[in-house]
């Protein structure tokens, strides 16, 4: 659950930092490391989260409502980032 809330944490500073904060094109990914640092950590830790969830489910048969939604929320991100990688 820790890493579904770090997610749920990290996600929307991104948000308020690359929208609100600074508004400014940026020639490539890395060239804003904090944008780049909250995006990554965001996604690595609701993939992990996901992962760990569904591992859960599987392996112990654990029913808890907050692991079978991490392991959503971690599977909603490795959607959206193969579309990403894709280009929709």
């Amino acid at each position: 659950m820790g890493l579904a809330i770090a997610f749920f944490v990290l996600f929307p500073l991104w948000i308020v930092y690359a929208w609100f904060l600074r508004p400014i094109p940026r020639p490539s990914f890395f060239s804003d490391p904090l944008h780049a640092f909250l995006l990554l950590s965001a996604a690595v830790a609701a993939i992990t989260s996901g992962i760990v969830g569904a591992g859960a489910i599987v392996a112990k048969g654990e029913r808890s409502v907050m692991v079978v939604l991490s392991a959503l929320v971690g599977a909603f991100v490795v959607y959206w980032t193969i579309g990403e990688l894709l280009g929709n």
